[in-house]
């Protein structure tokens, strides 16, 4: 059973296909312009897909961030972003 805050990417790139699975863990107001996210990230390596390497995570991140919660937040001007992998130790 999926949650509210849990969603699936799959996708492809120049390096390959990925399945990427997010979480929403934690979500609070920092200031009026800023708030702090924190989602669970993990993904999915079997057959024709590949684990994304350190740039492609940084490039997951920097989307999540420009989108901060999907555009359901489009009020904060700056997201801090944390991701937690399935180790519980922050990306």
């Amino acid at each position: 059973m999926e949650s509210a805050g849990e969603d699936y990417w799959g996708f492809l790139d120049h390096k390959g296909k990925y399945s990427i699975n997010t979480e929403l863990l934690s979500k609070s107001e920092i200031s009026p312009e800023e708030i702090a996210i924190t989602r669970s990230f993990s993904y999915v390596i079997g057959p024709g897909r590949i684990a994304p390497d350190t740039e492609t995570i940084a490039c997951i991140k920097e989307a999540l961030r420009e989108h901060k919660d999907y555009g359901v937040i489009s009020d904060y001007k700056r997201c801090q972003l944390t991701l937690i992998d399935s180790n519980g130790k922050e990306i």
